[in-house]
């Protein structure tokens, strides 16, 4: 056990954890289930209908008092990226009579980048729908029961998250997360490029 907790506080976080975990096996798995019995087949998961599961799960998560709306609004709400640019300039006055030409200005801006609410979806369609240079050949329930971990450790419901992860096979669980790293390691490099 961790040092310096109490015991009232252990008791606290183990219940906590318990009530999480119910909560995932009784009403997560449950829709995990519903949404791929709807795509037996071989049917692929469209990004509106992952848009719309993440929606389900969100609200229901906030119903049940494990997020407040403020956090479900704010995990939907667009990131912050800064954009540097660089612009030349013509020189003006005593400086461009001196030294002529052109200067470089830096400048930076900030846009609207992706919602953690977005990154899920889109980081949950790649694991799904299997990527053409990398096919996971897994079903769909270990597959979207990683993204909903995903989802439930970006919120911070750590104890969710891992009742998800533990409800995946050992060996599926190290393929999908050695693919994300794969994943992830190329789309750095493009994007360094």
């Amino acid at each position: 056990e961790a040092p310096g907790k109490g015991l009232a506080e252990q008791f606290r976080e183990a219940a906590e954890n318990l009530k999480h975990a119910e909560y995932a096996k009784t009403t997560l798995v449950p829709m995990i289930d519903s949404f791929v019995a709807s795509h037996v087949n071989g049917q692929i998961a469209t990004e509106p209908e992952i848009r719309q599961f993440y929606t389900d799960v969100l609200t229901n998560l906030v119903k049940e008092g494990y997020i407040s709306p403020e956090e479900a609004k704010k995990f939907q709400e667009p990131s912050k990226v800064v954009i540097k640019e660089e612009t030349e300039v013509e020189r003006t006055g005593l400086m461009g009579k001196i030294m002529g030409g052109k200067q470089k200005v830096q400048t930076e801006r900030t846009i609207d980048g992706p919602s953690e609410f977005d990154k899920a979806v889109t980081g949950t369609i790649k694991t799904i729908n299997d990527h053409g240079a990398m096919p996971l050949k897994l079903d769909m329930t270990e597959k979207l029961m990683f993204g909903v971990g995903k989802l439930c450790k970006s919120l911070g419901l750590e104890s969710m998250s891992k009742f998800c992860m533990q409800q995946i096979k050992p060996e599926n669980l190290e393929k999908i997360t050695a693919r994300e790293k794969v994943l992830a390691s190329a789309i750095d490099a493009v994007s360094a490029i």
